[in-house]
């Protein structure tokens, strides 16, 4: 019981986080989070499950804090939008050399006739 609650503490604080300065969606996603571990109140009983929903809870966490930025358009730029980035200190910053490295190449499709 201990793991869930340190689990839904974990997706909290990611949510504080991730949507900082946006009410409106830090309201719905603790709204979402609540209904789903009060869904999941019945695992208690099943040890395999609830540790495989805590495992998914932290991974969330995880994801909202490291992989979520929000954006918001500047104020004056309707004809060419531009956006100014919220990037706090725990975003997953990293450059794209290692997207293109253990890949192989791959056999092209022939064309049918």
């Amino acid at each position: 019981m201990t793991k869930a609650v340190a689990a839904y503490r974990n997706v909290w604080r990611a949510i504080n986080i991730a949507f900082k300065e946006d009410v409106e969606l830090m309201t719905g996603a603790r709204m979402r989070l609540r209904s789903e571990f009060e869904a999941n109140r019945n695992l208690i009983e099943d040890k395999e499950q609830l540790d495989e929903k805590i495992l998914h809870a932290n991974a969330v966490a995880t994801l909202l804090r490291q992989n979520l930025v929000q954006g918001k358009a500047k104020e004056g730029s309707e004809d060419k939008p531009k956006y100014v980035l919220r990037l706090h200190e725990e975003i997953e910053l990293g450059d794209n050399e290692t997207i293109f490295q253990g890949k192989t190449k791959r056999d092209t499709p022939t064309k049918l006739s």
